[in-house]
């Protein structure tokens, strides 16, 4: 599990960065105008990736094990905190809500799937210190 989560950091935070950084730019390639409203939702959208991330590897577990059922009730609490927000935000932020949306609700299954770790302190300290590693190592 630490194997998975460890290269996908090594494969999200770089492109996360490049995202961020040249983002505006690579949407400029379609238009100035897709730019201009797409940059802040696909930032957003690119942050989401790293509880997706971890999410997806309880999914494959839970899946691998044969417990589909807390996979199935995983997915549906993700999908109904991010249409309730979604419902919420898009009145007053836009794509930009629905982007936050989809981050919180995937948070918020990254947390639950944290608790279920044997040691969720440690893990989430090691998480976000390998995280600050492959940030160093960019630079």
């Amino acid at each position: 599990v630490i194997k998975s989560i460890n290269f996908n950091m090594v494969v999200l935070v770089p492109v996360l960065l490049l995202l961020i950084i040249f983002g505006k730019f690579i949407l400029n390639i379609f238009s100035v105008n897709y730019a201009e409203n797409a940059t802040i939702t696909m930032i957003i959208l690119t942050i989401a990736s790293i509880p997706v991330s971890l999410v997806n590897i309880f999914n494959t577990i839970k899946n691998s094990q044969n417990k589909v059922k807390i996979m199935i009730e995983m997915n549906i609490l993700i999908a109904i905190i991010s249409i309730g927000l979604s419902i919420l935000l898009i009145r007053s932020m836009n794509i930009e809500g629905v982007a936050i949306s989809y981050l919180i609700a995937n948070v918020v299954g990254a947390l639950i799937v944290i608790s279920r770790i044997e040691n969720p302190k440690a893990f989430t300290l090691r998480l976000f210190k390998d995280i600050k590693k492959h940030v160093a190592n960019l630079g």
